[in-house]
């Protein structure tokens, strides 16, 4: 082959040849050969392309005649490609219009080849990559002289290569040693690490031939220059690493860069920078090595002087909070330490605004602590619960950093202030338990760097202990202090005896004491809530309208007073029970306390707030300790009432004692009065011809039946009366009759004024009773005539019917009549029922009501009385349900003429005696009399009698011990008991006292004849009886 070579191109080979291997500098190797390679081929373009140390892939190390783009970054596979087919095969190629060979790699934005010469690269027995000439505008082949004598030239190019590159690598290892010593230097001795990673730096900078090499500081959110060669480099503000990427190359047309990652533990510290103005500058695999290998130890130097500040600067602050907690031991302050552990923060993290935030046992933690922001007014809260940034962040650590809060869509404001951009949270545990999180912030983004995190964290750490005891200490000085308040107030709720007082006092607590934004307070009536009390933003319970009295099926109150349970809601809008109230739009938060006492529901505590997450468990705690005392209070209150009740009742019981003893012993002495009175007179009128005596006499007879009905209405108020009623009575009737009576009232009268007042009866299935039917018509009557004075606008009465169980009868029937009247004062309900007092004036003497508890009393029933002011009045009677028996055929005096009888009558009073007498012999009796028990005894001794006529109540021998001795006498005397004790003296009673039959004072001629005739019957039946008796024994 030789002698096939011309001389001169022989001379060229052996020129080029000398002047590449006369040199080991590998890029001077690479320049020669591309400038001995134009001048034998007088090619357009030539490249060198070398396989990489693995034999993977083949790249350009070396180019002439190319751009810089079409050489940048352009890999070719073993056996891919023109050249990998000549690396992978070891015999050249030789194509014109290279792009029509199917081996041909098309490169988009790279200019097409007319011609194209690849010959192999050999070393030894192998081949390290391919010599590539060509044409761009020539489509013709290379001269086969000129293929030849650059085929002999690539065989001695390989050779330059080949020890270039042993030189290399030599002189690599050699500088990796160097370097590598000098960063073991540095880790030795780390107050020295700045000025050894500089001569690193330099020495890297030096055996890479490169113009800049920088050490960049940070993880591409806040990056720092903090080495530079050479000292007067030009350092970029604007540079940023790609994501993702721990080594890249970076061609511009000024310059080639290229950058590696500091990696230390998986993270990556910074940056390590090497800039070369070689544009065509390759960066062969022992140059990446040894830049990685001096990239680890700068990022080892880099974690080791990071690891000795943290220590020193985490002593620093240890010691800091070891003297503030000291300084504070004796009397510690919350806010006072935390305040300043934030300022001795600031000498540490340089923050723009700090905050310290303590959890609680829900989903809410509270601000306690802030520097760099003013305070703000209201209680700052966050949500941390599920589904928020705080829990989201600490699941996974302790602590988070948002470089820019605006990139997170959950992020909300932590305190008043928007002033935030970049962000730090960590966690207070205690225990494994989050108590807390301090905050840094500043108002630009990506301004925290890795170091502020972790010293921010260790910071917490140490804080986390003082922090819990100091919260721990608060509380209990809290508590200490609500106690003592509920103490004092629980010493002034013996002072209490209303209802009212005791809440409005209560509300007034609890808001101007402890600071609730709003404060209910109310009692539970059946099945309503009635709100009492009022103090906050609505000031009085008259002011919340329609919603003071309200279903306790309604709202959290309800729910609350339904389930008997503590209500804590500390975001409204989020439950569907709360009830909203116009007067309150801006309520975010309302806790529900009920107050019990055993087992029942008394009323319930309501605070609310305009600040969503405002109640906590000590709110909770605070207003159980408030209902506990509350309900007691409000039993005592009711046990109060109960016994005042009952001590007016017993009173009032008394006064009616006396007066029906005053009335009784009256209406004793007026009956007999009148008796004699009405006796003579009806005498008189009976022989008395001349009419204008009859009409004086008339008169006469009037007046004393009058006064007869008027000492009866003197015993009815006294109740004096001991007989129950023993009239058939129907209610529902009776009722329908009042109504009837008491038409003119409350319809036609009120009617020709434009006034309507609206019945509706309910009447019940109640069977007819014994009671005194003109009593009880005249109490219904009295109740309606009051219900109708209630009302002078109009409106509803209301009368109902039904039947009720009952302690002593078993049942009772309710007769219930109420109104939508003006309702009746709290202060003068309780007097309602006393005699003489009334609220009409002129118009009203004082005792309807009075007859009214009166009759009831009689019947042996209960009244109660129901009412609120504007809201009407409910009286409610319960009558013991007497049931009607089958009347027995009443023994009547047979028909025909009087039997003459011989009477023994017997009374004290000498006008009384007299008209008896007169009227006795009237119709024909033989009449003996007597003035005491001890005469009529001795005639009857001595003489034998038909019948006895005697009074009651008489000086010396009442009258039932002169029944008793006359039977002793004569056991089958009929008896005739006269009496001026009215009604007070039952028949059955009377019976069992030996009495045949009963005639009560002031009595008429016709009652007088219908006694003794009925005397007389009963007489006969009875000897009837007895000697049927006999005849049968």
């Amino acid at each position: 082959m030789n002698s096939t070579i011309p001389s001169s191109p022989l001379a060229a080979i052996v020129e080029s040849s000398r002047l590449i291997v006369s040199t080991l500098d590998r890029d001077e190797v690479f320049r020669r050969i591309l400038q001995a390679a134009r001048e034998l081929s007088l090619a357009d373009s030539i490249s060198i392309m070398l396989l990489d140390e693995r034999r993977d892939y083949l790249y350009i190390c070396a180019a002439l005649g190319l751009e810089p783009h079409e050489c940048a970054a352009f890999r070719l596979g073993f056996g891919q490609g023109v050249a990998g087919w000549v690396v992978a095969h070891g015999e050249p190629v030789h194509l014109v219009e290279p792009s029509t060979d199917a081996r041909y790699v098309n490169r988009p934005g790279v200019r097409d080849l007319s011609n194209l010469l690849s010959l192999p690269l050999w070393s030894g027995d192998q081949t390290v990559g391919v010599l590539n000439l060509s044409y761009f505008d020539r489509y013709a082949l290379f001269a086969s002289d000129v293929v030849q004598t650059l085929e002999i030239f690539a065989s001695h190019a390989a050779i330059a290569i080949t020890n270039a590159a042993t030189a290399a690598r030599l002189r690599t290892i050699a500088q990796r040693e160097r370097l590598l010593n000098l960063c073991n230097e540095a880790l030795r001795s780390p107050q020295r690490a700045a000025e050894l990673v500089q001569q690193v730096i330099a020495e890297l900078a030096t055996a890479l031939v490169l113009d800049a090499c920088l050490v960049v500081r940070g993880s591409g959110t806040a990056l720092e220059y903090i080495v530079a060669w050479p000292g007067d480099a030009a350092l970029d503000a604007t540079w940023w690493p790609p994501i993702g990427d721990t080594l890249g190359i970076d061609r511009r047309a000024d310059a080639v860069e290229l950058y590696v990652a500091l990696v230390a533990d998986g993270r990556t510290l910074g940056w390590l920078r090497l800039i070369s103005r070689r544009v065509d500058r390759h960066w062969s695999d022992e140059d990446l090595a040894l830049i990685r290998a001096v990239a680890d130890q700068v990022a080892a130097i880099q974690i080791n002087a990071t690891l000795i500040d943290r220590e020193q600067r985490t002593r620093e602050l240890s010691a800091i909070i070891a003297r503030l907690l000291a300084a504070h031991h004796s009397e510690l302050d919350r806010e006072a330490l935390l305040n300043q552990m934030l300022d001795q923060l600031a000498g540490s993290i340089a923050y723009d605004m700090a905050a310290i935030f303590l959890y609680r046992d829900d989903d809410y933690a509270y601000l306690v602590a802030l520097r760099g922001a003013p305070r703000p007014d209201e209680p700052a809260i966050i949500y941390i619960g599920p589904g928020s940034l705080a829990a989201r962040l600490f699941a996974a650590g302790g602590n988070a950093y948002l470089p820019d809060v605006e990139d997170e869509p959950a992020w909300q404001r932590l305190t008043h202030t928007n002033r935030v951009r970049s962000w730090i949270g960590v966690a207070l545990r205690v225990d494994g338990r989050i108590i807390g999180m301090i905050s840094l912030s500043k108002p630009q983004p990506a301004t925290f760097s890795e170091e502020d995190v972790y010293l921010a964290q260790s910071f917490a750490d140490q804080l986390s202990m003082g922090v819990y005891h100091a919260q721990l200490l608060h509380e209990a000085r809290q508590r200490a202090a609500q106690l003592q308040v509920l103490q004092r107030f629980s010493m002034q709720l013996s002072a209490m005896q209303s209802v009212v007082q005791l809440l409005d006092e209560a509300a007034r607590l609890l808001h101007e004491t402890f600071g609730y934004y709003q404060v209910m307070l109310g009692l539970v009536v059946g099945d309503d809530v009635h709100l009492l009390a009022a103090c906050g933003k609505i000031k009085r319970a008259e002011d919340l309208g329609v919603l003071r009295i309200h279903s306790t099926q309604l709202g959290l109150t309800g729910w609350a007073v339904r389930q008997r349970t503590v209500v804590l809601v500390n975001n409204v809008v989020a439950d569907a029970r709360f009830l909203p109230n116009d007067l309150l739009r801006d309520t975010a938060a309302e806790l529900v306390v009920p107050m019990i006492s055993s087992g029942r529901v008394l009323g319930l505590i309501s605070v609310e707030s305009n600040i969503v997450g405002a109640f906590d468990q000590s709110d909770r705690h605070l207003l159980e300790a408030l209902a506990a005392q509350i309900a007691v209070a409000l039993e005592n209150i009711q046990r109060h009432e109960e016994l005042r009740r009952i001590n007016e009742q017993l009173a009032q019981s008394e006064r009616l004692r006396a007066l029906g003893e005053l009335a009784s012993g009256v209406a004793h002495d007026f009956n007999n009065l009148l008796a004699s009175i009405l006796g003579h007179t009806q005498l008189l009128l009976l022989d008395e011809t001349r009419s204008d005596i009859r009409e004086s006499l008339g008169i006469i007879e009037r007046a004393a039946l009058d006064g007869a009905a008027t000492v009866r209405r003197l015993q009815d108020f006294a109740q004096t009366y001991r007989s129950t009623p023993g009239e058939r009575v129907d209610i529902n009737r009776l009722i329908e009759e009042s109504l009837a009576i008491t038409r003119p009232r409350w319809r036609d009268g009120l009617q020709s004024k434009g006034i309507q007042i609206v019945i509706q009866r309910q009447f019940g299935r109640v069977p007819p009773m014994l009671g005194d039917g003109p009593a009880l018509r005249d109490m219904v009557t009295n109740l309606i005539l009051n219900a109708i004075d209630a009302m002078p606008q109009g409106g509803t009465l209301h009368v109902r019917t039904s039947l009720k169980p009952d302690e002593s009868a078993g049942v009772a029937a309710l007769i219930e009549v109420s109104d939508t009247g003006v309702g009746i004062p709290d202060d003068i309900r309780d007097r309602i029922f006393d005699p003489f007092f009334t609220t009409k004036g002129q118009r009203g003497t004082g005792m309807g009501l009075a007859m009214v508890y009166g009759i009831v009393q009689r019947h042996r029933g209960r009244i109660a009385v129901e009412s609120a002011l504007s809201q009407g009045t409910s009286f409610q009677i319960a009558l013991p349900l007497v049931a009607v028996s089958t009347p027995t055929l009443a023994l009547t005096p047979p028909p025909g003429d009087y039997e003459r009888l011989r009477v023994l009558v017997v009374d004290d009073e000498e006008t009384v005696r007299s008209a008896l007498v007169s009227w006795l012999r009237r119709w024909g009796n033989q009449v003996v009399e007597a003035n005491s028990g001890e005469a009529a005894l001795v005639l009857l001794e001595s003489a034998q009698f038909d019948l006895l006529c005697t009074d009651l109540g008489m000086p010396g021998m009442s009258g039932w011990d002169l029944i008793a001795r006359a039977h002793q006498i004569d056991a089958q005397l009929p008896v005739v008991l006269i009496t001026g004790w009215g009604e007070q003296i039952t028949l059955a009673e009377a019976r069992a006292h030996g009495v045949t039959e009963l005639l009560v004072k002031p009595f008429d001629g016709v009652r007088l004849r219908q006694a003794v005739i009925t005397a007389q019957a009963i007489h006969r039946a009875q000897m009837k009886d007895e000697l049927g008796a006999v005849g049968c024994s």
